[in-house]
This record gives structure tokens, C-alpha cells and sequence, in this order.
């Protein structure tokens, strides 16, 4: 298993903290010898006392691929989104509506396409941190530990 080794903890900080490792994954030999490339990840919860357990038992290789098009929510928190929006679409007036998605979508991605990386970003380097935090049990490391976490939970419940 990928990740942090115990998957459950109790009263995290005190002197009766507890962190075992509860969740398994279970595979009969039959099952192991058909999905030899499988893996297993420990994933950082949000809101439980468990670590997730994730399993995939054909992990595709990465490869690369043209990237389709998704409208990032998080836009719509920004100042001007509606006038980027507004403005692609009227300057092209009279284009097929194809042609018009297509235009506006070229412009949101060249103005707020760094905003969705930089949001996995953030994300990526809160898990970072927490997975070298997990486990100390020093005030120091205890603190900042909640504080990174605080910051994940604001961030993937915003």
C-alpha cells in the first residue's frame, strides 16, 4: 500500500492518540495472478477518523491525449468571468454557435486556465504536507499538521 501506513486514528494531539491500521485490502492468489499490475493507495480524508483505501487493478499508463474542454466552477467566483464570457461571445457575432462555443472556450482557457492548476496545486501540496506531518507527535508538527489540514477541507468543500 502507497501512503500513509495507518488508515485510522483517535484523539489526534493527546497522550491517548491511537492510529491503527484498520482498512485492508483482501485478494485470493486466483485474483492476485490475473491483476499483477494493481495497486493500492492510502488517500487523505476530509471528514473521517479513516484514511481512504483506494484500489485499481489495472492502473492505466499515462499517456498523452488532447484535453477536452471543462468549464471550471471556480470561475464563476471571479470578478470578471461573466464580461470574459460576454465579450468572447459578441465578438463572434454571426459565427456558427459551434464556432462560438469554441471561441469562448479559447478565451476562458487563456484567462483563468491557471486558476484550475493552480487550485490542483494547492490541493497536491496540502496532501504533501500532511502525508510528512502524519504521525508526530511534537506540538510543532501537531499544529501545523491541523492547520494543513483546516486549509484541505477549505479548499475541497469550497
Amino acid at each position: 500500500m502507497e501512503g500513509y501506513q495507518f488508515t485510522w486514528e483517535r484523539s489526534q494531539g493527546m497522550d491517548n492518540w491511537v492510529e491503527e491500521r484498520l482498512d485492508r485490502v483482501l485478494a485470493t492468489d486466483l485474483w492476485i495472478s490475473r491483476f499483477k499490475e494493481a495497486q493500492v493507495w492510502s488517500l487523505e480524508s476530509s471528514s473521517s477518523d479513516h484514511l481512504l483505501i483506494f484500489m485499481d487493478p489495472k492502473p492505466l499508463a499515462l499517456s498523452r491525449r488532447l484535453k477536452r474542454f471543462r468549464f471550471e466552477n471556480m470561475w464563476l467566483r471571479e470578478a470578471n468571468c461573466a464580461e470574459v464570457v460576454r465579450s468572447s461571445w459578441s465578438s463572434s457575432r454571426g459565427y456558427p454557435i459551434q464556432q462560438k462555443i469554441s471561441e469562448c472556450e479559447t478565451v476562458l482557457l487563456q484567462w483563468g486556465g491557471h486558476l484550475a492548476q493552480d487550485f490542483r496545486n494547492h490541493i497536491s501540496e496540502c496532501r504533501r504536507r500532511m502525508t510528512l506531518l502524519r504521525g508526530r507527535r511534537d506540538s510543532a508538527g501537531l499544529e501545523e499538521f491541523s492547520e494543513v489540514r483546516k486549509r484541505f477541507n477549505e479548499l475541497v468543500h469550497s
